[in-house]
C-alpha cells in the first residue's frame, strides 16, 4: 500500500516526505521502497519514451502512405 501511494506522488521530494512519514523509523524498509520507486518510475518513463517514438513513427508512415496514395486519389475520383 505505501508503494502504490509513492508511485502517485510525481515530485521526488515530496514523495521523500511521503516514506519518511509513512515508514517511520523502518530505514530498511523506507530504502527497499525507495529504491523499488525509483526502479519502477525509471521503467514507466522507458515506455513512455518508447510509446512516443512509435506514435511518431507511425505518424511519418502515415504522412508518407498519405502524399505517395493522395495524387492517384483523386485522379481516380476525377476518372469516375
Amino acid at each position: 500500500m505505501i508503494f502504490s501511494e509513492a508511485i502517485e506522488i510525481g515530485d521526488a521530494s515530496q514523495r521523500a516526505a511521503f516514506l519518511a512519514r509513512a515508514c517511520g523509523n523502518d530505514a530498511g524498509l523506507r530504502l527497499e521502497i525507495e529504491r523499488f520507486t525509483e526502479h519502477q518510475i525509471a521503467h514507466l518513463q522507458l515506455l513512455i519514451c518508447e510509446k512516443e517514438r512509435f506514435a511518431s513513427a507511425l505518424l511519418c508512415s502515415r504522412e508518407r502512405i498519405s502524399q505517395h496514395y493522395q495524387p492517384r486519389m483523386k485522379q481516380a475520383k476525377r476518372r469516375d
